[in-house]
């Protein structure tokens, strides 16, 4: 086996796709339209290839061009395509019960739905479903490996409130909130408005950037960017460091809050503040698979219908 062949085994599968259509087309932008991807994704794959093989096209301002280890390459990655395509035909949905499909989450979604999402999917179909968790907070650096491992198929679907990180991906809303304002009701003076005593607090991130900002600049205070914490442990620090919480309000509602030693106070602010949303997002070569869409469906009947709830100004 060649040099080529043996690096073959070390790519992952959407790399040799997007390959495949870069060269046929020798533009970044149309081969990203054909794929349905955005065009950094495509750009980066190309580029975690050449790091393994060498140049594969030559960039100029206006156009590429193919590079002789590039034609080296193309029939090698249809081949290799062909074969991989032969057995996933064949093996990939042999039996309804062989198949576990692995859903990335954040935590809102972890400790607010993912239980009820669990017991109606297995309901539902003969798959298994597998959840794993990936943080709430907004990061990009973080973020590119969840991106990876969707392109790949490695996630059949992502839940996540920051729709930016994944915007090349398919997605749909699933779930609204409002943001509120908690803290531990020993604290809160009854001789001031909540909104003077926000302003002599420490605020925890809610982790999203845009969220923060609006604080910050309506009620002239300052977050500090890098105290946000997963949603579940929000009563810890806010207990610990004597501080408040901005979480959604569905948050209140579980059992974590309810179960704590202190009793956790809602505070009185009238903030206009965009929604706290989620999506379930996918990649759209895996639309057609009719288990998957039963699995967005089982989720949208989970998660819409508490899109409404009101939980009112206490909770103890």
């Amino acid at each position: 086996m060649d040099e080529i062949s043996n690096k073959l085994l070390d790519v992952k599968l959407m790399s040799f796709k997007i390959f495949k259509v870069v060269y046929e087309v020798c533009n970044f932008t149309h081969a990203a339209t054909r794929l349905n991807l955005d065009t950094n994704a495509v750009t980066r794959r190309i580029d975690k290839l050449e790091n393994i093989y060498g140049v594969l096209f030559k960039r100029s301002k206006n156009s590429i061009q193919r590079t002789p280890l590039a034609d080296r390459l193309y029939p090698a990655s249809i081949a290799l395509l062909e074969c991989l395509k032969d057995t996933q035909s064949t093996t990939k949905y042999k039996s309804t019960e062989e198949h576990t499909y692995t859903l990335a989450t954040n935590d809102l979604f972890s400790i607010s739905f993912e239980d009820r999402v669990l017991e109606h999917y297995k309901c539902a179909t003969s798959h298994k479903l597998k959840c794993v968790s990936i943080p709430s907070a907004s990061d990009a650096n973080l973020y590119s490996g969840v991106t990876d491992m969707l392109e790949d198929n490695k996630f059949d679907m992502v839940i996540h409130n920051d729709i930016n990180i994944f915007s090349q991906y398919k997605s749909e809303e699933i779930f609204r909130d409002k943001w509120v304002f908690i803290a531990l009701e020993e604290i809160v003076p009854d001789s001031i408005s909540h909104i003077d005593f926000i302003k002599s607090q420490a605020i925890l991130s809610s982790g999203t950037a845009e969220i923060d900002t609006l604080i910050e600049s309506k009620l002239g205070v300052k977050i500090d960017q890098n105290s946000s914490s997963s949603f579940s442990r929000v009563p810890e620090k806010i207990y610990r460091d004597r501080s408040i919480g901005v979480v959604p309000s569905i948050i209140l509602k579980r059992i974590s809050f309810r179960n704590t030693l202190f009793k956790i106070k809602v505070l009185d602010i009238d903030l206009d503040l965009p929604p706290f949303v989620l999506y379930q997002i996918w990649n759209c070569h895996s639309g057609g698979d009719i288990y998957l869409q039963n699995l967005r469906s089982v989720i949208c009947n989970v998660c819409l219908p508490l899109s409404k709830v009101d939980i009112g100004l206490s909770a103890s």
